[in-house]
């Protein structure tokens, strides 16, 4: 069990890591005929990435649910939440959607919610400081 823990927790890594090279635009994990089939969301299409057993598929949203801080014993009610990693472009948010399904329960991982490069840093400029004085209260607008 402990095997496939480690397994998991890497095949997730792996999972958003990948979303974030390949630019798509959603991860999809659903059970699919005793299987959980892992697809991705490229411009409009879904692309199939991998079949999985059913055992390992229940892991994975098991592994989606906590890093999205999901109510782990909740089966029969759909959740939403947000999980955040590092990539080589800085923290990538993700948000997390589960459902239930008569097959069991499904995810939808669509990104990005929120990057940490924004767009003064794709001109090449520094983030403007809004808040100099360290009160809450916007300058200049």
């Amino acid at each position: 069990m402990a095997a496939n823990l480690d397994l998991v927790v890497r095949l997730v890594d792996d999972l958003l890591a990948r979303a974030v090279r390949e630019n798509a635009r959603a991860i999809h994990v659903e059970p699919a005929g005793g299987r959980y089939r892992l697809r991705y969301r490229v411009g409009t299409a879904l692309l199939p990435v991998q079949d999985l057993p059913a055992d390992i598929g229940t892991l994975m949203i098991a592994r989606l649910k906590i890093l999205a801080d999901l109510d782990m014993a909740e089966r029969h009610l759909p959740q939403d939440g947000r999980l955040t990693i590092a990539s080589d472009n800085g923290k990538v948010t993700f948000a997390v959607s589960t459902a239930p399904t008569a097959e069991g329960c499904e995810a939808a991982v669509p990104w990005p919610v929120r990057t940490e490069a924004s767009r003064w840093d794709r001109l090449g400029r520094d983030r403007p400081r809004m808040c100099a004085r360290g009160d809450r209260t916007p300058r200049g607008g």
